[in-house]
C-alpha cells in the first residue's frame, strides 16, 4: 500500500485527525510504516487490529431532495423528503469535486411540527455530527431512526460550496420472528405508542431459532378507529336538567303548601 495520507487539523474551528491506515487482510509477521517528511514526527502509540464486519441486509429508500445555499451562515443545506416513513441508519454523500476538502456536517431529522400563523414550524433533532472529507468514503452511519424528512447541513466556512452528487439513504431490513404453538387466528397489532413491551420465551433462545423458517402471508390490513369523541357531561344533557328542575320545583311546592297549611291551623 502506497500514497496513503495521514492528516491532523487543530484550530479554533475543529480538532480532527485521520491516522487509520486501512488495507485488505494480510498474513505477515512484520509490518513497516514509512512516512516521508522533512520534520521529525513523534510517535505516541501504534496499534494493529483485524476488523471483521458482518454486513447486515439493507434497503435503499427513494426520496426527493432540495439543495439550498445559505450565504449568511456559509452553509449548504440539503433537504431529503422520503416517499414514506422509513427506518434510516445510513446516508452516503458523493461529492463531484476532485479537490481536497474537509467540511463539518450535521444530519438532523424532523421530530415534531407546530402550525403557526406564519406557517409550519419544524423541530429538528440531531442524528449525526462529523465531517465530509476527501480522505474517506463519506458513508455516515447513525442509530436507526424512523423518519420521513432529513436535513444535511454542511459548513463551508470561507470555501466554495461543494458540488453534491449522488445521495444514498439506506436502512436495515427489519424482520419479525414468531413461534406459534397452537393453530388459531392470530392478529398483528401495531401503532399504539403506549402499549407495553411484550415478553416471550423465544427472546431468550435466539441462538436456537432455525435458519430456515416458514414465511407467513399477511391478510388484509384493517384500521381500528379509536373513538376520540368526548362524552357529553351529565349537566350538558337538557332532558336531565329539566328533570332536575322539575323535581326541585315539586319539592319547593310541597314545602310551601305544608307551611301554608301550618299557618292556617295557627
Amino acid at each position: 500500500m502506497a500514497d496513503y495520507r495521514i492528516v491532523s487539523i487543530q484550530n479554533e474551528f475543529t480538532n480532527y485527525q485521520f491516522s487509520t491506515l486501512k488495507f485488505p487482510s494480510t498474513n505477515f509477521t512484520y509490518y513497516r510504516i514509512f512516512v516521508p517528511i522533512e520534520q521529525n514526527m513523534e510517535l505516541l502509540s501504534a496499534s494493529l487490529m483485524e476488523e471483521v464486519v458482518v454486513k447486515g441486509k439493507s434497503v435503499e429508500f427513494n426520496f426527493v431532495q432540495t439543495l439550498t445555499e445559505n450565504k449568511k451562515e456559509k452553509t449548504t443545506q440539503l433537504y431529503i423528503n422520503l416517499t414514506q416513513i422509513s427506518p434510516v441508519s445510513s446516508i452516503t454523500v458523493t461529492v463531484s469535486d476532485t479537490i481536497d476538502y474537509y467540511r463539518n456536517i450535521e444530519i438532523s431529522y424532523i421530530s415534531d411540527s407546530v402550525k403557526t400563523e406564519k406557517g409550519w414550524k419544524y423541530n429538528y433533532e440531531t442524528l449525526f455530527t462529523g465531517t465530509l472529507s476527501s480522505l474517506e468514503n463519506n458513508q455516515l452511519n447513525f442509530k436507526s431512526t424512523i423518519t420521513k424528512q432529513i436535513k444535511l447541513s454542511i459548513t463551508n466556512n470561507d470555501n466554495t460550496p461543494l458540488t453534491i452528487g449522488n445521495i444514498r439513504v439506506e436502512g436495515y431490513t427489519h424482520t419479525l420472528t414468531a413461534r406459534f404453538t397452537e393453530p388459531a387466528t392470530y392478529f398483528l397489532l401495531y401503532g399504539n405508542a403506549s402499549a407495553q413491551h411484550p415478553s416471550y420465551d423465544i427472546n431468550y433462545f435466539k441462538e436456537n431459532i432455525p435458519t430456515i423458517l416458514s414465511l407467513l402471508t399477511l391478510g388484509e390490513t384493517t384500521v381500528v378507529q379509536k373513538d376520540n369523541k368526548p362524552k357529553s357531561a351529565l349537566f350538558e344533557n337538557q332532558a336531565f336538567l329539566w328533570g332536575i328542575m322539575g323535581i326541585v320545583i315539586l319539592i319547593l311546592g310541597w314545602f310551601s303548601l305544608k307551611m301554608l297549611h301550618g299557618m292556617k291551623q295557627e
